[in-house]
């Protein structure tokens, strides 16, 4: 197959090499490049921040919007492209009326080129990705999640990493039908670059300046593990708002915070495992407390640490012994951990999945064992955002092998996506808890019924929102566990609230 990549020689980034060589990856393919005969350069402002950012941050890695000459494309330059079978074309604004060659061209918010980008990064909000597809009509690809607004760099390696997804998929015929009922009314023409871009070093700023002096006033927000006893009978699918004074929260020294709760019970006791992480490292660990039958809890203490950071827990019993799935992006895979001796003696027994995975959550469903999971792109070009992205994995043990969907990412959503505790059935269907972060990191949750799910599908339906009503100050939750316990439901949860609330409410061992 051969497949023409037309660009813009005035905005030429790292990025668009990244899919040129996952592109030539596959078998049988060629990949070609040529340049539109229109240049529209990038707008000044933005290259400015962009130039400005990348002087004051120097991250390491290869960075998507690095700028390039046209001579990094020497070894794939083709003046003609009529011969091709497929065309991506990434400087056009529209796709021609009668194109002779299948085309490809990404959309922002329903808007072709960068303009349309830039403009809705520059307001701090992720555009709605689609690829036009002059055979096969508009396709959606999802709504990514912009993890930090301030920065105009970072947020935008995110979105075009589900470009690169988006494109690779469409190109490679496996993208959703373009009947998904998820497609929005894009409506006029996003605007232009007039707003925001002057003002955005200075909210940078503003916002550095309000976060230090939340910290000299003990008011800037934390993240908190809380639990509550739930009565026999409630609905587990109910949403709406929760109240703060309804939970007993995990008290701490102030020198950590405790977030990602996962419950596992023994006799008349429930052991809550959680990340903790001490300011002074930085590097979360995986710590456990108890829940007495009487109401009142044990200090944390730690279980498991490794050379990386670890999170979310995810405790589980199976075939006869007590498992751990923790977080361990940083290490490159996701290991499977044993109890040697539960609940503080932990061993690595297996590298399950080798790719940086976050929130692996296993469940089973059709006689196999799955695991939900986020990822940040495919090889070469993981710049995504943590949240938004959708991945999973199948096997018959959980030693493996374990093998990738095959239409991974299943699902790019910000509101949607991302685990946020383990898989339930209810009623005979199986329902995920997710993280809603489309306001931000962890500031809701929904329950999702998964509707379809088989080796070349996954689709689900989200059912309920919770969340902390308006003006209380606290945000979350961003995990949810529960299990039976005593005639009820014990129910823990994370969330992120301002220290002097959280000093309000009732706290650790007390009943």
């Amino acid at each position: 197959m051969h497949i023409a990549l037309i660009l813009d020689a005035s905005r030429l980034w790292r990025w668009h090499l990244t899919l040129i060589d996952l592109l030539s990856a596959r078998a049988d393919t060629r990949v070609t490049v040529a340049f539109s005969p229109v240049q529209r350069p990038l707008d000044p402002a933005v290259g400015l921040v962009l130039m400005l950012e990348a002087s004051i941050t120097r991250r390491a890695g290869v960075q998507p919007f690095e700028v390039l000459r046209p001579a990094a494309f020497d070894r794939w330059y083709h003046e003609a492209h009529d011969a091709c079978d497929l065309v991506i074309d990434l400087a056009a604004l529209e796709l021609d009326d009668n194109p002779r060659t299948r085309t490809l061209v990404p959309l922002y918010n329903g808007v072709a080129g960068g303009s349309a980008f830039w403009s809705a990064i520059l307001d701090g909000t992720a555009p709605f990705l689609s690829v036009l597809d002059s055979i096969h009509g508009v396709i959606a690809v999802g709504q990514p999640a912009i993890e930090a607004p301030h920065a105009l760099g970072l947020s935008a390696g995110g979105v075009v990493t589900r470009v690169i997804s988006g494109l690779l998929a469409a190109s490679a015929g496996s993208a959703p039908a373009s009947t998904t009922p998820f497609l929005p009314d894009f409506g006029a023409r996003a605007p232009g670059l007039t707003m925001a871009a002057a003002n955005l070093l200075g909210r940078k700023v503003t916002s550095k300046a309000r976060r230090f002096l939340d910290r000299q006033l003990a008011s800037a927000p934390q993240w908190a593990t809380a639990w509550r006893m739930r009565k026999a009978g409630f609905d587990p699918l109910a949403g709406g708002d929760l109240s703060l004074s309804d939970f007993k929260v995990l008290a701490d020294d102030g020198q950590r915070f405790f977030a990602d709760p996962f419950l596992f019970a023994q006799g008349d006791d429930i052991d809550v495992f959680v990340e903790e992480l001490p300011y002074a490292t930085g590097r979360g660990i995986i710590s456990v407390f108890t829940v007495r039958a009487d109401g009142t809890a044990t200090p944390p203490r730690p279980v498991l640490e490794a050379p990386h950071h670890l999170s979310y827990p995810h405790v589980f019993s199976r075939d006869g012994a007590i498992w751990m799935l923790p977080e361990g992006h940083a290490s490159g895979g996701l290991t499977l951990y044993r109890a040697a001796r539960y609940p503080d003696q932990w061993e690595a027994v297996a590298r399950i999945i080798d790719e940086p995975v976050h929130d692996a959550t296993l469940f089973e469903h059709g006689g196999r064992l799955w695991i939900a999971a986020n990822t940040e792109g495919p090889a070469g070009a993981r710049w995504g955002s943590s949240w938004d992205s959708l991945s999973l994995f199948s096997a018959q043990t959980l030693f493996g092998p374990w093998t990738p969907h095959g239409g991974n990412p299943v699902l790019i959503d910000a509101g949607s996506a991302r685990p946020a505790g383990a898989v339930f059935s209810h009623e005979g269907s199986l329902y995920r808890s997710v993280q809603d972060c489309r306001g931000g990191y962890g500031v809701a949750l929904g329950i999702a019924k998964i509707t379809r799910l088989d080796d070349g599908n996954f689709a689900q339906q989200v059912v309920s929102r919770l969340s902390f009503a308006a003006g209380t100050g606290a945000a979350g939750p961003h995990t949810l566990s529960r299990i039976d316990y005593s005639g009820g439901t014990f129910e823990a949860i994370d969330l992120f609230a301002p220290a002097r609330q959280l000093a309000t409410v009732g706290r650790g061992n007390q009943v």
